[in-house]
């Protein structure tokens, strides 16, 4: 059997529409959080990205194979913006290893964001979110991983005498 590796990259369109489903209770806080930051979808998303890079043990991972979606009956509101490419396949990459829709992703960090002060101040870094999914047979076993990596800081050089 055949190794099988996929990668993706945004290239067109670079910002593709999307959009997330956010329960109606949610909403007005969406709202606010965007009129509190002045910000936009795209710049919030980016924002709740650095949210999961930074504390990986908080997202919502649930250990199934198929995808878990949003409790029904909560009269879901479209929420309609133009992400960059790279920050919604990395976003879903996050959902998928997570095992979670990438609506309950982000109403979840949504609700985890409460402190926007602290992150606003942080350091960028490089990251890399990467996932595997591995088929062990003969008792057809699916193991999911999913890798949030940091690049090591860089270092600086002390050119004093």
């Amino acid at each position: 059997m055949k190794a099988y590796r996929s990668r993706t990259e945004a290239r067109h369109p670079r910002n593709p529409p999307c959009r997330f489903l956010v329960p109606d209770r949610w909403k007005p806080l969406l709202d606010r959080h965007l009129k509190q930051q002045n910000t936009s979808m795209r710049r919030y998303l980016k924002r709740l990205l650095r949210m999961a890079r930074q504390n990986p043990r908080s997202l919502p991972c649930k250990k199934r194979i198929t995808t878990r979606y949003q409790p029904s009956k909560q009269s879901l509101q479209k929420v309609n913006f133009r992400p960059e490419g790279r920050d919604w396949g990395e976003f879903k990459t996050i959902a998928r290893g997570c095992g979670v829709s990438m609506c309950r992703l982000f109403v979840h960090l949504m609700l985890q964001d409460k402190d926007h002060l602290k992150i606003r101040d942080a350091v960028a870094t490089s990251i890399r979110a990467a996932l595997r999914e591995i088929v062990r047979f003969p008792g057809k076993k699916v193991v999911r991983i999913l890798h949030i990596r940091q690049k090591p800081p860089d270092r600086t050089l002390d050119t004093r005498p």
